[in-house]
């Protein structure tokens, strides 16, 4: 139960962050181009919760891919296992995704997430846990540039 709580609590703030903008001179700039985003992520291994955040400020649908279904949503924030494939309806200007994993198993847990942007590779990374120093690691993605 504590660890739901830390992983609910660690996603609010993740994503509280991903989508905040300060009135500063630093505003984030955001991409000129609309683009359809596809966000994959897998998880692997023994005994681990991962879970899924996507947003897209533009209020376009994202559709889960795996399950083909139009989640009727501009945001997801689900738990997952094994592969999820989301995918915006149509172009947007702006995404944010976050992949989560937490694993005590000794044998571990794999996160990996690649963003594709109107079909091409843009983005991949992969995080394994557990380490020495944590048992929950995350992954985000998003075409903000500050």
């Amino acid at each position: 139960m504590m660890k739901k709580i830390k992983l609910h609590l660690f996603a609010l703030c993740a994503t509280l962050v991903l989508v905040s903008c300060g009135g500063s001179n630093d505003d984030p700039v955001f991409n000129n181009t609309s683009a359809v985003y596809k966000v994959v992520l897998e998880a692997s291994g023994d005994d681990y919760t991962a879970e899924a955040i996507i947003i897209n400020p533009d209020n376009v649908s994202i559709i889960d891919e795996t399950s083909n279904t139009d989640l009727k949503q501009s945001s997801v924030t689900e738990y997952f296992s094994g592969r999820k494939v989301y995918i915006t309806s149509k172009e947007v200007k702006v995404i944010s995704a976050q992949g989560i994993i937490l694993s005590k198993s000794k044998s571990g847990a794999i996160l990996k997430m690649t963003v594709y942007q109107d079909g091409k590779e843009i983005y991949q990374n992969t995080v394994s846990v557990p380490d020495s120093e944590n048992n929950t690691k995350s992954i985000q993605y998003t075409n903000i540039k500050n």
